[in-house]
């Protein structure tokens, strides 16, 4: 998660000051992919189920 984290930190700020084109989201997308990010949600997602199970 640390990496994750470190890297959209690290664009979001590139995407804001403009060093990076938008028309790269596509590239960011995929790399957070191949991170993992889908776990990383999927992770969360149980969590947050769990905490707030009615």
């Amino acid at each position: 998660m640390r990496e994750v984290s470190a890297y959209v930190t690290q664009q979001f700020n590139r995407y804001v000051m403009g060093v990076e084109s938008l028309d790269t989201f596509d590239q960011f997308y995929r790399q957070l992919k191949e991170m993992g990010i889908e776990t990383v949600l999927e992770n969360h997602q149980e969590a947050y189920d769990l905490m707030y199970q009615k």
